[in-house]
This record gives C-alpha cells, sequence and structure tokens, in this order.
C-alpha cells in the first residue's frame, strides 16, 4: 500500500512492478504512468480512504495475475545511473 499525497517518481512503485507484488498506490507524480498496464495494481485518488480501502479490499480477493514487465523506459529511468546523471546535471 502505497497512499502518497504528493510524489515525484516513485521509487516504492517501481520496486513493486519489478517484484510483480501487488500494490494499491494513489494516483500522483509518476505514479499511474508506472503501473499502467500491472494486473496487480490499483492506482486510486489521493486522500480518499474509501478508494484506499476497496482497492486493498479488491487486491486481497483476487487471485495473482502475471503483470507486464516494466516498459524499456520505465527501466532506463529507475536505473541508478539515470538519477546519478540527473542529479549531476541539475540546473545550479
Amino acid at each position: 500500500v502505497y497512499p502518497s499525497i504528493n510524489e515525484g517518481y516513485g521509487i516504492n512503485a517501481v520496486e513493486a512492478r519489478l517484484l510483480g507484488i501487488k500494490i494499491v498506490a494513489t494516483r500522483t507524480g509518476a505514479i499511474p504512468e508506472i503501473l499502467d498496464g500491472m494486473q496487480n495494481a490499483i492506482v486510486v485518488e489521493p486522500k480518499s480512504e474509501d478508494d484506499l480501502r476497496d482497492g486493498i479490499l479488491s487486491l486481497i480477493s483476487s487471485r495473482p495475475a502475471d503483470n507486464n514487465p516494466c516498459s524499456p523506459e520505465v527501466m532506463d529511468k529507475s536505473d541508478l545511473r539515470h538519477t546519478i546523471d540527473a542529479y549531476l546535471n541539475f540546473p545550479r
């Protein structure tokens, strides 16, 4: 469960996708893009307790599914070298 109110990239969502584990996350930052097409993921509205509860219950009752692997774009963006380059090239 990843109930962020404000999120930039969401490395935890990338990790969940890479591992193929079930995840309920809020629609903030890049999370919808990261989890797009993942069958064991539900994206809900931030600050919605009802949506979060319903998403959790839905995943608990669902069967495991084969998840699509991350797209090459998501894999590239989650690579540590990309992160280091982004920090080093950040305007000062």
